[in-house]
């Protein structure tokens, strides 16, 4: 598959995808460190960049990386985002049919291609249970929990939310899932 001679995808084979938690930016969250790794993503060979603990895109990326979907995940500005060099993306916004992704805000960016993979999905599951008091105005049916002691956790929901979402359409997803079985809560 080659990407640069079409305005979308066509499927994932040959896709360079790059996936990074940056940690905001670097040791300790500096502005510093931020500027810095984004300068190295910047030249970096990829065609998507699906990326967790980033604090907004700085404002050459939209001209030298082409399109981008940022969402904040906590009031210190940090989030996810992904990034395509060729592809025009759509940022995608849940509302009521999805309601994890929406309570659970700034967890996943979710970016819509014009062609296959159709979703492009930058993860950041927060590493502990969700609170009972988050937990009383969504429901869980049909939500598989394979946590520690089965509590409800951002890995139990967000990933079924996006199997919903999806469908049968194609998608690529990844990013800092916090998945280690040996956590108890």
């Amino acid at each position: 598959m080659e990407w640069r001679t079409c305005a979308g995808l066509s499927n994932v084979a040959g896709v360079r995808l790059l996936v990074w938690n940056m940690g905001v930016g670097g040791p300790g969250g500096s502005i510093a460190g931020h500027e810095r790794a984004w300068q190295y993503l910047r030249e970096q060979n990829f065609d998507v960049a699906l990326l967790q603990e980033t604090r907004r895109p700085p404002a050459w990326v939209k001209n030298d990386a082409g399109s981008f979907i940022w969402k904040p995940k906590y009031a210190s500005a940090w989030g996810c985002a992904v990034v395509a060099r060729s592809v025009d993306l759509l940022c995608y916004e849940p509302d009521e049919t999805f309601p994890w992704l929406g309570e659970l805000s700034g967890s996943t960016a979710i970016a819509q291609a014009p062609a296959d993979p159709k979703w492009l999905v930058s993860v950041h599951l927060h590493a502990s249970a969700i609170p009972a008091a988050v937990l009383a105005h969504h429901s869980i049916e049909g939500v598989e929990l394979t946590t520690p002691n089965r509590s409800v956790w951002p890995t139990n929901v967000i990933p079924h939310e996006l199997h919903r979402l999806f469908r049968t359409d194609a998608f690529i997803w990844g990013g800092d899932l916090n998945t280690d079985p040996g956590w108890t809560t």
